[in-house]
């Protein structure tokens, strides 16, 4: 049956439904005035509408009319679900292929027949105006849920071609979002720039550049500040996906998300990292301050010691001077052990602040290993000489003393046992590799091996002396230099090290003096130092 055949009772009544469900409701509002609507249109004693509950497909009363409570309410329910009562109709309603309810009526007047069929299609018009609106109320409810959830703002609006935005849409979450009023953004009452007027000039220039984006067709995303009419300073980032009407009117569609907290914590991030590179340079600064004041007087101590040692051993004097020898070689063995404290507190500080200068020769790797292993023979130290020269490009003195560390580093750990110091080319490197089988690491100890100030004891009554920055030390003049160093170790079985430099051909720098060699200046990377 058309609409226009209708009569006007119906007719008014559809309307009414209609109506009912253009003013977004939520479903139960809307059930108990179409339910009204529903037994005035039909002229119903009285009428119920019965819907499939989601949650266990069972059907039940969810509107009446007459309205009523308590136990009438229980009353007319069981009334209308009579389906033996003949005065009783059941009219179904569909979501999709699924039956989604009915509409129960009751109505005791009597038809002819074809009066009786008539009033039926009435009816079924009637209700069919109520399927189609119940849809529409149960997706604007759908969809008013699922919005709520969210605390992130949807919108829609014109991008006029100078920027100006006119919003069509915007969910409520806009007025937390901005700090505003929704009327004072959308309609006919909404401000002029009400949007640019929260931006500083670096918003406003982000702003003109997302919106050449979208007027480029693109998808753009956007984070700027905002500035609210309480005072507040918020973090807000927008995606927005231009669409370009027939008309040439460009929409936007998209989603705001306040990203302040995102923002301070990136902040407080950027803060920390600040003061703690701040620390560390302070830290370096004042390593290598007092490192190059003590190296001085330490040198000419260590000097001196030497000095005296030499004319002692010339005076030759019986008895006491063995014990003044004795006494001087203690003073020049801890001065030393000492200035190597600070040669290597002074490379460190150095290597963190990116000014360590290295010079770059051909050395023969044989030739520092023999002259250093030398130093130790008396230790246990023995040579595995390749029987040719080993030459690698380097800076002799930090290769010396790297080699020296770490020879003296397996004399200590050691436990008297024999240490073996063997040269090798391997791969186009140059690698010195000193074994020992002392008292070794456990996996736990070798993972800290390379940090500063780290030792394998950290007891205040620990076994070995030492301040735990000479292997790190090491390790980064090695990088530095083009090279690097490997620990291999097993507890109580002992370690291996081992020094890869890159190796070069053609004759060492002792043999060739007359040619030049670069400077190689060492810098922090990332990660690691690096060579420039």
């Amino acid at each position: 049956m058309s609409h226009s055949e209708l009569p006007d009772q119906y007719l008014r009544a559809a309307d009414a439904i209609r109506d009912a469900a253009a003013d977004d409701p939520d479903e139960q509002a809307f059930l108990d005035a179409a339910a009204r609507h529903l037994a005035e249109g039909t002229g119903a004693s009285s009428l119920g509408i019965i819907v499939s509950s989601p949650h266990d497909d069972e059907f039940r009363v969810r509107a009446c009319w007459p309205a009523v409570t308590g136990d009438d309410a229980v009353a007319t329910a069981e009334s209308l679900l009579r389906p033996d009562d003949p005065s009783v109709l059941w009219m179904p309603f569909v979501d999709g292929d699924d039956v989604a309810g009915f509409v129960s009526l009751k109505d005791e007047r009597e038809r002819r027949d074809d009066e009786q069929m008539q009033f039926l299609a009435h009816v079924d018009s009637l209700v069919r105006t109520f399927e189609r609106s119940w849809a529409t109320v149960q997706i604007g409810y759908r969809y008013r849920v699922a919005v709520a959830a969210i605390e992130d703002g949807l919108f829609n609006y014109i991008l006029d071609s100078d920027g100006s935005r006119t919003y069509i849409f915007a969910t409520d979450q806009f007025e937390g979002l901005f700090g505003r009023a929704k009327r004072a953004m959308i309609g006919p009452d909404a401000e002029p720039d009400w949007f640019a007027d929260g931006l500083d000039e670096d918003g406003l220039r982000l702003l003109d550049e997302h919106n050449a984006q979208l007027g480029a067709g693109k998808s753009a995303r956007t984070v700027f500040r905002y500035l609210r009419r309480d005072g507040e300073i918020r973090w807000l980032r927008e995606d927005a996906t231009p669409q370009r009407e027939s008309s040439g009117r460009l929409t936007v569609t998209g989603i705001v998300t306040d990203v302040t907290e995102q923002k301070l914590a990136e902040e407080l991030k950027d803060i920390a990292r600040e003061a703690a590179e701040a620390e560390s340079e302070r830290k370096t600064a004042f390593i290598a301050t007092v490192s190059h004041e003590l190296r001085t007087p330490l040198g000419t101590v260590h000097g001196f010691a030497e000095m005296l040692r030499r004319e002692l051993d010339e005076l030759q004097d019986g008895a006491s001077n063995d014990r003044l020898i004795e006494f001087v070689e203690a003073i020049e063995e801890r001065s030393g052990d000492l200035l190597r404290v600070v040669e290597d507190l002074v490379d460190l500080s150095n290597l963190e602040s990116g000014r360590l200068t290295l010079a770059s020769a051909r050395l023969d790797v044989v030739e520092i290993v023999e002259r250093v292993g030398g130093d130790y023979a008396l230790a246990g130290v023995s040579i595995v000489n390749p029987g040719a020269p080993v030459v690698a490009l380097g800076d002799p003195l930090r290769v010396a003393r790297i080699v020296e560390r770490v020879t003296a580093n397996a004399v200590k750990f050691g436990r008297g046992a024999g240490i073996e110091v063997s040269v090798r080319v391997d791969d186009g490197e140059a690698v010195v590799e000193v074994r020992d089988a002392g008292v070794g690491m456990s996996a736990e100890q070798m993972e800290r091996i390379f940090e500063p100030f780290t030792q394998v004891d950290d007891r205040l009554n620990r076994s070995y002396d030492g301040t735990g920055i000479g292997l790190t030390v090491a390790r980064r003049l090695a990088i530095a230099m083009g090279g690097d160093i490997e620990v291999d170790s097993q507890l109580g079985v002992g370690t291996t090290v081992r020094l890869r430099l890159p190796a070069a051909g053609g004759r060492t720098a002792a043999e060739d003096r007359g040619t030049s060699q670069p400077e190689v200046t060492a810098r922090k990377g990332r990660g690691k130092d690096s060579i420039s």
